[in-house]
C-alpha cells in the first residue's frame, strides 16, 4: 500500500442543515458572538500564505505566470508548473471503487467562532483567512481523522459554478455539486505555512460540498454579507461578524473520502491530504449569487472556477464511515490502517495491495475468444437433485444476493454434480448473482469481449474434502463454479420469481430471509448445457484463491428488466445501491481454455488431449470412439433440447420454456 506524500490537506466539504454544537468533539476557546466595531483599523492580508493559489495573478491574458479557467489542460505548460503530474486533483469519487478503512474520528479544536477574519478577492475566489495575531493553540486546528500530525486552519475559500448545475471541484459518482468549500490546514510541527507547504506532509485540506437549500444559511451569513465590499480582484477587508466554523461543518463528519493529490490551482503541487467529506452542507440561491457577482482579474464575472476532475492513476481512494461504535481517538492510525466494515476491498485494482493472490497469473474472470479456444470433448454433466429446493437461506451479503443451501438440508436430497469432464462428486453450495446498473453490462466473464446484463454462479465444492471449509483450502479441484448468463427480454422469466419476490425483505446490508417457495435448480440451466468453455481459474472476489474449475455454458437463459431492477434495488455495505459488482476481466495468460459442444460436422475422429489434471481429466479419446452415439445426441440436443438436460422425461416437443 502506497504511503500519501502530501505536504498539504485540505478539507472538502458539502452545506448541510445547522450543525448542533454538540454533534462532533469540539473545544472552543473564544468568545460570545458580538460586533466589531468598523471603524477598527482593516489588516491587509496579502502574505506569501497565499502563493500557492497567486491570489494577485490567477487570470490573466498575458501568457507569463498568470493562469485562467478557460483552458486547464494549459497549466501543465507553465513554468515550474506540476500540473500535468500523475497525483493531480481534484478527482471523480466514484463510491464503489473506494477501499474502506478505519480512521478514528476528527478532532476540531477552537472551531467555534472566529473574529477578524480577513477576506480577500483573489482573482480566482473568495479567501478568508484566520488573523495570524491569534496565540498559538488558541486558534483552530484538526487532528484524528488519520492524520499523523496536529494541523492548523489558515484560511478557507470557494469554488463555485455560473449556475447551480455544477461548481464543485471534486465530483461524487460523476456528480457535480453547485459549489465547493475548502479549508486549509498546515502541519503545525513546521511552524509556519511557507515552511509546511514545501514538505511531503505540510498541507491538509478538507472539502466540503454546498447545496442549495430553500432558505438563507445563517452559517453562511456572516461570509456573504461583505461580498459586496470585494467585488473587484485584490480587494481586502475584515468581517465584522463573528463566523462560527463547526457551523460550516457537515452535520455529520464521520464519513468522508481520503485520498492523495494536489493543489487545484496552479503549480498544482502533488502536497495535499484530501479529505472530502460526502454529506454537504446548505446555502440559498440567493447566497451563492452573491459570490457569482464578484468579478476576476480581468473584471469579468467570477464563476466557473473550478478545474475539472483529474485521472486517479493508480491512486486508491480510502472510504471512512462508522454511524455506530467508534474508534477511541487512541487507536493507533497509520495510512497502512487494516481494511474494516467489509472483509475485502471495493478496488479491485488494489485487492493485491492487501490480498496478494489476487494479483496471480490464473484469475478470474477472463474475456473468452472461441476461436482461441482448444476444441475438446467431454462427458455430459449428470444433475443430481436439481429439481426443487425447499427452504433456500437468501442473504444480502454487501456485494450480491447469495441464495444459499440450508446447512440441515437432508443429505440423500443434496443437490451434486458430475461428469461434464470433472473426477468426483461436487456437491452444490449456493447460488449468487453479478449484475450491471443497466443491461449494457453485468457479467464477469465475456464471450468476444460481449457482455450480458448479469451472470448466475453455481457453486459446489469438492465433497473428498469432507467441507466446504476444507475444499477451499486445496488447489485445483476444491471448487466447480458453473456459470450461467442472462438476456434481458420483455416478459417476466416464472423461474426467477422465488429468486426476485423476496428481494425487497433483504434491501440492507447483512438482511436475511428463507426463500418461501422452491427454486427449480435445473429450470436456472440454459436449456442447451451440452456445451461450454472449461478453464481454471480462481474466485472473483478476495481473497481471489486459484482454486476453480470455471464451466461458462454460452446459451444464456432469459430474465425481465422488472425483474433485474429489484436486484438493482438492494444497498450495498455503505447503503449505495448495490450495482456493477462485478470484477473486471483478468489476462488469460499462458491458460488454455478448452470448448466443448456436441454437433454432426464437429465431431473429429482424433481429438486434442491435455495433461491429466483436473481442469481437463477426462480423456476424449474415449469419446471420440462413440461419435456416432454422440453425433446423435448432439442433433437431439441442438435440435429438440433433450437427453443431456438433467430432467429429459420432463420434456415434451411443445413445451415452451423462457430459457
Amino acid at each position: 500500500m502506497k504511503r500519501l506524500n502530501s505536504s498539504l490537506v485540505i478539507f472538502v466539504f458539502f452545506l448541510p442543515l445547522l450543525l448542533p454544537s454538540n454533534s462532533f468533539p469540539i473545544t472552543d476557546g473564544t468568545k460570545e458572538s458580538k460586533t466589531i466595531d468598523a471603524a477598527r483599523p482593516r489588516k491587509i492580508y496579502t502574505s506569501s500564505m497565499f502563493e500557492h493559489w497567486n491570489p494577485k495573478q490567477s487570470r490573466t491574458k498575458d501568457g507569463g505566470s498568470g493562469w485562467n479557467y478557460n483552458d486547464p489542460s494549459a497549466w501543465a505548460q507553465l513554468p515550474g508548473s506540476s500540473c500535468g503530474g500523475k497525483n493531480q486533483s481534484p478527482v471523480d469519487l466514484q463510491p464503489r471503487q473506494a477501499v474502506r478503512k478505519a480512521y478514528p474520528k476528527f478532532t476540531f479544536s477552537n472551531y467555534g467562532n472566529i473574529d477578524q477574519i480577513g477576506l480577500v478577492n483573489s482573482g480566482s475566489s473568495a479567501v478568508y483567512t484566520v488573523p495570524n495575531s491569534i496565540p498559538a493553540f488558541q486558534g483552530p486546528y484538526i487532528n484524528g481523522g488519520g492524520l499523523n500530525d496536529t494541523f492548523k486552519l489558515i484560511q478557507f475559500h470557494l469554488h463555485w459554478g455560473g449556475d447551480s448545475s455544477k461548481g464543485s471541484e471534486h465530483l461524487i459518482r460523476s456528480k457535480s455539486y453547485p459549489a465547493e468549500l475548502h479549508l486549509v490546514h498546515f502541519n503545525t510541527k513546521y511552524k509556519s505555512f511557507n515552511k509546511a507547504s514545501a514538505q511531503p506532509d505540510g498541507l491538509a485540506v478538507l472539502g466540503i460540498f454546498l447545496e442549495i437549500g430553500s432558505s438563507d444559511s445563517e452559517s453562511f451569513r456572516p461570509l456573504v454579507d461583505q461580498l459586496g465590499e470585494v467585488t473587484d480582484s485584490g480587494t481586502e477587508t475584515t468581517l465584522t461578524n463573528l463566523v462560527s466554523l463547526k457551523d460550516l461543518l457537515p452535520r455529520e463528519t464521520t464519513s468522508f473520502y481520503r485520498y492523495s493529490g494536489s493543489l487545484t490551482t496552479p503549480n498544482c503541487d502533488e502536497i495535499v491530504i484530501w479529505t472530502v467529506f460526502d454529506n454537504p452542507v446548505k446555502i440559498s440561491e440567493k447566497q451563492l449569487n452573491k459570490f457569482r457577482n464578484l468579478k476576476d482579474s480581468e473584471a469579468n464575472q467570477l464563476v466557473d472556477n473550478f478545474r475539472p476532475a483529474q485521472q486517479l492513476n493508480g491512486r486508491i481512494k480510502y472510504y471512512r464511515t462508522f454511524t455506530g461504535c467508534e474508534f477511541p481517538q487512541t487507536w493507533p492510525i497509520t495510512f497502512n490502517t487494516l481494511f474494516v466494515a467489509i472483509e475485502w476491498a471495493r478496488y479491485p485494482d488494489a485487492w493485491p495491495l492487501k490480498f496478494p493472490k489476487c494479483g496471480g497469473k490464473q484469475q478470474s474472470p477472463i474475456d473468452i475468444h472461441p476461436n482461441s479456444t482448444v476444441r475438446t470433448t467431454y462427458p455430459n454433466f449428470k444433475f443430481h437433485n436439481y429439481g426443487f429446493i425447499d427452504g433456500m437461506e437468501l442473504i444480502n451479503n454487501g456485494h450480491s444476493a447469495a441464495y444459499n443451501l440450508p446447512a440441515y438440508y437432508p443429505k440423500k436430497k443434496t443437490p451434486h454434480i458430475t461428469g461434464g469432464g470433472m473426477v468426483g462428486i461436487y456437491q452444490f453450495a449456493q447460488i449468487h448473482l453479478h449484475w450491471g446498473d443497466d443491461s449494457t453490462k453485468g457479467s464477469e466473464h465475456l464471450i468476444n469481449s460481449k457482455s450480458y446484463p448479469t451472470e448466475l454462479h453455481f457453486v459446489h465444492w469438492n465433497v473428498k474434502y469432507g467441507s466446504f471449509a476444507e475444499a477451499i483450502k486445496y488447489s485445483y479441484d476444491g471448487l466447480a463454479v458453473l456459470t450461467v448468463f442472462a438476456k434481458v427480454v420483455p416478459e417476466d422469466n416464472k423461474y426467477f420469481q422465488p429468486l426476485v419476490e423476496q428481494l425487497g425483505e433483504i434491501i440492507k446490508n447483512g438482511d436475511e430471509t428463507i426463500v418461501k417457495k422452491p427454486i427449480s435448480l435445473y429450470d436456472l440451466l440454459p436449456r442447451r448445457i451440452s456445451s461450454f468453455y472449461r478453464y481454471f481459474g480462481s474466485l472473483t472476489t478476495p481473497t481471489c484463491d486459484e482454486l476453480v474449475i470455471w464451466t461458462i455454458f454460452d446459451h444464456p437463459i432469459e430474465i425481465s428488466e422488472k425483474q433485474l431492477n429489484k436486484f438493482r434495488s438492494l444497498k450495498d455495505e455503505i447503503g449505495d445501491r448495490m450495482v456493477d459488482n462485478f470484477r473486471p476481466t483478468q489476462p488469460v495468460n499462458d491458460r488454455t481454455v478448452f470448448y466443448r459442444s456436441f454437433s454432426v460436422p464437429d465431431i473429429p475422429l482424433s481429438l486434442p488431449h491435455s495433461s491429466a489434471s483436473a481442469v481437463n481429466s477426462y480423456s476424449p479419446f474415449s469419446e471420440a470412439y462413440k461419435w456416432s452415439k454422440a453425433a446423435f445426441k448432439s442433433y437431439a440436443t441442438r435440435f429438440l433440447g433433450i437427453f443431456d438436460h438433467p430432467y429429459p422425461h420432463r420434456y415434451n416437443f411443445c413445451r415452451s420454456r423462457p430459457c
